[in-house]
């Protein structure tokens, strides 16, 4: 429910007005590599949330690699190279699913299912 500009003063008065917390899924699509988008709006949304994983899972295996280059426990050392295992394939699932759309919008186009391609 909006406030009015009165009742917002109110608000503030007493203690503040409570903010609406923020949809960061929203925040964190990011720029996803040209050769990869289908110029189809909901097809570039979904690449554009899967970057946001991709980019995520590469940041976890860039800290896992850094954190090879000190000391470790030799559990600790197990443990970050089935990380670095997990991380490496994630990746792998990632960026086949974002290289989906596009043939799919290709293939589609060449059988006549789809007359224009935006």
């Amino acid at each position: 429910m909006a406030l009015t500009l009165d009742e917002w003063k109110k608000q503030q008065a007493k203690g503040g007005v409570r903010e609406k917390p923020v949809n960061t899924a929203f925040l964190q699509q990011a720029a996803v590599e040209a050769k990869l988008l289908t110029g189809h709006v909901a097809w570039d949304a979904y690449l554009s949330k899967l970057q946001v994983l991709v980019t995520e899972a590469q940041g976890e295996l860039n800290g896992l690699h850094e954190k090879l280059g000190g000391p470790l426990t030799e559990e600790q050392l197990r443990l970050a190279y089935i990380s670095i295992n997990v991380f490496t394939e994630r990746l792998r699932v990632l960026k086949h699913c974002m290289a989906l759309p596009k043939e799919l919008v290709q293939h589609a186009t060449e059988l006549g299912l789809i007359h224009d391609a935006h």
